[in-house]
């Protein structure tokens, strides 16, 4: 008899947790929970809902999306509702500007709620929700994050080559420009020469001409016209001396300004290309084809874009432009010294011809 006891024990306890149960009735726990959906490897989708009253939703919607430009945007609207059993409803209410993009206000949505997955749908469309922890969403947006850092890593890194490409073109003009311009000048250099032999022996000939007349006191209006020209040619003597000068500065700059520009270009293409190749992985489904630009445009060496011919003419050009300025230079003061010396000479028998 005395082992019934513990039997009869354990029934009246079983009697009692039932009495109690039937009279305070059974509750589920209250929802209270973060719901996310990513939508895409660049956009999540999160929903925030807590159950107070029980029956009654009350919470937001949060859409976190990259950008083109590698950003990320975020909009948030304010979300309440109902359960009934697993299901649920929702109304988008008002929010911080900019989700009416993307839901308009006073939206209804529907689904159900079955265990850790909510799904919520509206006409045709339907998204699902998994429930995780404020801990887990944290990190879904710092993946999101990395993700816009990428994506901005390719815009960044395919703006930086098409720079590169665009200011080599300017360095390859710049070197056209040069080398027509030097070519110039050298080919001025026996223009030059004759330019003050022609005026020596102008000069020359008009001093020949005058002295006699002068000598022989023929009135000096007769023979003034040579005299006035040389006395006017003054003015083009003076305007092709500065024009050497002008050359030389000139000259100077250009070349000083190129070489400053391919130095650029050099550093500008080396990052671009280092950009680029860093930005392959993310290229994807072109990964393989990014590394096989990269390598290509490794070959091209440290010049990169820039034509590897018209470097080769700037850098064998640049000495003889400036030989050839230094000899128009010499010719000039040796003409110069030569021209103004018989200048002089016949100023001179003008001047004293005009005084008798």
């Amino acid at each position: 008899m005395q082992s019934f006891y513990p039997y009869v024990r354990l029934v009246s306890s079983v009697a009692t947790i039932l009495m109690v149960a039937l009279a305070t009735g059974c509750s589920k726990t209250p929802i209270s929970g973060v719901f996310v959906d990513k939508v895409s490897p660049t956009e999540i989708v999160m929903v925030r809902m807590v159950e107070s009253p029980p029956g009654h939703l009350m919470g937001s919607i949060a859409s976190t999306a990259v950008t083109r430009n590698g950003s990320t945007r975020s909009h948030e609207y304010n979300v309440m509702g109902t359960i009934n059993g697993p299901n649920v409803s929702l109304q988008i209410g008002t929010g911080m500007a900019g989700l009416g993009r993307f839901l308009e206000a006073r939206t209804i949505l529907v689904g159900n709620l079955r265990g850790h997955t909510l799904t919520l749908s509206r006409g045709n469309s339907t998204a699902e929700f998994q429930e995780v922890s404020d801990g887990q969403y944290q990190n879904d947006l710092a993946a999101l994050n990395v993700v816009a850092q990428h994506t901005a890593l390719v815009l960044q890194s395919t703006k930086s080559l098409l720079d590169a490409a665009s200011y080599d073109r300017r360095v390859n003009l710049r070197l056209q420009s040069y080398l027509m311009w030097g070519q110039a000048r050298i080919n001025r250099v026996p223009d030059v020469r004759r330019w003050y032999a022609n005026r020596i022996s102008q000069y020359a000939r008009c001093l020949a001409h005058i002295a006699p007349l002068a000598a022989a006191r023929v009135p000096e209006w007769r023979w003034q016209e040579c005299v006035l020209s040389v006395e006017n040619d003054k003015y083009y003597r003076d305007q092709e001396a500065a024009n050497f000068r002008a050359f030389w500065l000139y000259n100077q700059k250009a070349v000083g300004r190129i070489n400053g520009s391919i130095s650029s270009a050099t550093t500008q293409f080396a990052e671009a290309v280092r950009m680029l190749r860093s930005s392959c992985p993310y290229r994807k489904p072109n990964s393989r084809k990014c590394m096989a630009l990269v390598r290509k445009l490794q070959t091209l060496g440290s010049s990169g874009l820039i034509n590897k011919e018209l470097l080769a003419e700037f850098r064998a050009i640049v000495p003889k432009v400036r030989g050839a300025i230094e000899q128009d230079i010499a010719t000039g003061s040796a003409g110069e010294a030569k021209l103004s010396g018989i200048a002089r000479r016949v100023v001179l028998i003008y001047r004293a011809a005009w005084k008798k």
